[in-house]
């Protein structure tokens, strides 16, 4: 139900393993919802005047409340993002690695009376999302239930003169021409293969010949100002309070911990929203243990900030900021989260409230659509732009959504190209929202949310997966929760998008 489908790729590969095993069979294709007007006073003039209506819609009770809405497209068939992850487990070719290094890959026909030869067959290879080698499959014969190994020329893949974060090979196989079934080019299978690689470390440095970072330390806080920016941190909260960029504030609200999401419909079936309440409060009641300022041997200045989240038993953690006199800050994270008893975190990241008008992202990473822990075999790696409001899906009732996962960096501007962009270091979680968590988890209806005025941008260690199996009580998989009990660091680095520091063609440094 709603934002679901959590280990449908693991469960599919089970499947796959042993020939006589049978599964994968999904409740339900459709959501069975009616459509009602909205009250005609909440109708808004660039909105829609009707909602989709579930159990309680009409008065009556008892009722299932939303139990009629577990499909995997909406009651007017509009697909859910959880569709493109069944399209892909459910798709008849895949491709698997035999060798990289050598170019060589396994095509796997999973037709039981079809061969692959009357299908167009391509390829691509891609560095940071760009496609620098392409090219056909030909006389692809691959008998049904069998598979071939072909080797892809590497000689037409030139050295980067850049720094590569990802490089993939891409694969789809389409229909050649129309057919009574489907139009010609339609995908029937799409894989991608990573190439292994090194982490890159986010680009962090200062630029010759301009002025060094000023720092001021103050009781209330610590500004570091430089060539047409500042910052400041606030000792009470140990957040980023405030950053500007030639006198444009880009946080609306200080940029701080945050440990909650909205919860989906399984999280509220298996009861997330008690189990794990602590994690509600505590980034709201942290504390600020100690601030220590200090220049390191580069120039830089530090700021550590040290934190206790005494509603989360004996929980403690840093921040730590660096900045450059190019106005980039680098975030540096950590949490332990100890406690008998203390119940896994929903979520690990910073949230802040950024400018309405940074209504343009891009992205390298895991997309185009939403993805999660447990959700993301669909989700390839690519260069990737999506305008702001269409990361929010409008599940039936209001519940987490719009994350993306491995981002390797991300932009948010206006039309004139301003903005913020955001290097993981090396990747990192996020999503930019209209609404703020707690909007989306206390409406019914999407109709019910109202905007904050602002975009919410999360930047996420991770949050745990979605579940699926059932949305009674099942819970996410052990290895895609986060355990307390352990130590959690993460980072990236912010900056100004201003002219001269883009990036070229969005892939290169």
């Amino acid at each position: 139900m709603g934002n679901s489908s959590g280990n449908l790729a693991d469960y599919w590969r089970v499947i796959r393993a042993y020939p006589n095993l049978q599964g994968g069979f999904i409740w339900d294709f459709v959501d069975q919802a009616l459509r009602r007007p909205i009250p005609t006073e909440r109708v808004r003039h660039d909105g829609p005047s009707t909602f989709w209506a579930y159990g309680g819609d009409y008065g009556d009770f008892p009722n299932d409340d939303n139990f009629n809405n577990n499909g995997l497209v909406q009651s007017d068939r509009r697909p859910t993002p959880q569709f493109a992850e069944m399209r892909h487990c459910y798709q008849p070719v895949a491709v698997e690695a035999v060798d990289v290094s050598r170019g060589l890959f396994l095509i796997r026909n999973r037709h039981f009376f079809t061969d692959l030869s009357g299908f167009d067959a391509r390829w691509t290879y891609e560095e940071n999302g760009e496609v620098v080698a392409q090219g056909r499959l030909k006389a692809l014969d691959v008998p049904p239930q069998g598979s071939r190994t072909v080797e892809l020329p590497l000689s037409m893949v030139r050295r980067p003169a850049y720094a590569v974060r990802v490089s993939t090979w891409n694969f789809t196989f389409a229909t050649p021409r129309a057919s009574v079934w489907a139009e010609k080019g339609h995908v029937i299978a799409r894989d991608q293969i990573v190439v292994p690689a090194d982490p890159q470390p986010a680009p962090f440095a200062n630029v010759a010949g301009r002025a060094v970072v000023r720092l001021d330390e103050s009781e209330t806080a610590v500004t570091a100002e430089g060539d047409g920016f500042s910052v400041r941190i606030g000792k009470a909260s140990g957040a980023i309070e405030s950053w500007k960029v030639d006198g444009v504030e880009q946080l609306l609200t200080p940029l701080a911990p945050d440990f909650w999401r909205a919860p989906t419909d399984n999280d509220r079936g298996n009861g997330m929203a008690v189990r794990h309440a602590v994690w509600r409060e505590a980034a709201v009641r942290r504390e600020v243990r100690g601030v220590t300022v200090r220049r390191e041997v580069d120039g830089n200045w530090r700021v550590l900030v040290s934190l206790a989240y005494p509603a989360a038993g004996e929980t403690v953690g840093t921040l730590i900021y660096t900045f450059t006199n190019a106005g980039q800050i680098r975030v540096a994270f950590q949490i332990e989260p100890t406690g008998k008893g203390l119940p896994a975190l929903p979520r690990i990241g910073m949230t802040a409230q950024i400018l309405a008008s940074y209504d343009r992202v891009t992205w390298l990473g895991r997309g185009p659509h939403e993805n999660y822990a447990d959700r993301r075999d669909s989700a390839f790696f690519g260069r990737y732009a999506l305008p702001a409001d269409d990361f929010f899906f409008p599940y039936v009732e209001p519940q987490e959504t719009g994350n993306r996962t491995d981002v390797f960096w991300a932009e948010f501007t206006d039309a004139a190209g301003k903005g913020i962009r955001v290097w993981g270091d090396p990747k990192l979680n996020f999503s930019i929202l209209p609404y703020t968590a707690e909007e989306l988890e206390t409406r019914k209806h999407p109709w019910e949310l109202s905007r904050c005025g602002n975009r919410v941008l999360r930047l996420d260690y991770g949050q745990m997966g979605l579940a699926g199996e059932d949305s009674w009580g099942a819970r996410p998989w052990p290895e895609h929760q986060l355990p307390s009990g352990r130590v959690y660091q993460y980072g990236f680095v912010l900056e100004p998008m201003r002219e001269g520091n883009r990036l070229e063609a969005g892939v290169r440094e």
